[in-house]
């Protein structure tokens, strides 16, 4: 899962739009012989490819407010990899772990993130 910096110095491809996030996230895909590949984009979220998303599921950010990006993208691939385990769809996957990444960004430091963090997020939508 690499970061949007990491997937531009692997493939090359600036990555200024949804079009060149899903160019270089397929391009890694295939060079790395991935059966998903997943980009974090910051503050523009993350796009995800895989046999159920040929063409991305590109996912915004929910960050309500960001002081510290430290493990954000740990905490991606932690949830991401959590929830797969768990039998649920890459979708829901990429949601929870953009969830995720969203609360641990709106804290100083680098933060755990607890069932009840989530909970709690998706109760207030």
């Amino acid at each position: 899962k690499p970061n949007r910096a990491e997937a531009e110095r692997a493939t090359g491809i600036d990555i200024v739009d949804q079009k060149t996030a899903l160019e270089a996230a397929k391009k890694l895909r295939e060079q790395w012989t991935a059966d998903m590949m997943m980009v974090t984009l910051g503050e523009d979220g993350l796009v995800l490819v895989s046999d159920e998303h040929r063409e991305g599921l590109f996912l915004k950010t929910v960050a309500k407010s960001v002081y510290d990006v430290s493990g954000a993208g740990d905490t991606v691939t932690a949830v991401f990899a959590a929830a797969l385990g768990a039998g649920k769809p890459v979708s829901v996957a990429g949601e929870l772990a953009n969830i995720a990444a969203g609360i641990v960004v709106s804290e100083v430091g680098t933060v755990p993130i607890t069932r009840e963090k989530l909970l709690n997020f998706l109760n207030e939508l």
